[in-house]
């Protein structure tokens, strides 16, 4: 049986829920091995916006045939999501789960903005 790992938000122990119930649900109700019940929402589809020195991105997964890809959409400081187009980063890995697919896209994204960052500063030199 393939299971997939979801951390416990109150003590982050992991849960193992079966893959194909992860799947197949857009929301579970879990409890960890130290008694903590929560509700696990899936990612799938919906956009998490995040920041990091200034900037702002969005990240959305999405699932195709048992894999997970990700969108990633990039904001410069001092612009409003609603408001702008953002820039798409290129972005090709898959994984065969949600949270893996987003944090190897916020890993990315994080050293796309520091690069860009690095980038402006050696414009002002």
């Amino acid at each position: 049986m393939t299971t997939v790992s979801i951390p416990c938000p109150e003590c982050a122990t992991a849960v193992h829920v079966e893959k194909s119930r992860y799947d197949d649900a857009d929301e579970l109700t879990l409890r960890c091995p130290n008694g903590h019940q929560f509700d696990y929402e899936s990612p799938r589809g919906k956009t998490s916006m995040h920041a990091h020195k200034g900037w702002r991105f969005g990240l959305t997964a999405t699932e195709q045939s048992g894999r997970w890809s990700a969108r990633i959409e990039l904001y410069q400081p001092g612009t409003a999501p609603k408001a702008h187009q953002p820039r798409l980063l290129p972005f090709s890995p898959t994984a065969p789960t949600a949270e893996e697919i987003l944090a190897r896209a916020m890993a990315q994204t994080k050293a796309e903005i520091d690069r860009l960052i690095g980038q402006s500063r050696g414009l002002g030199k």
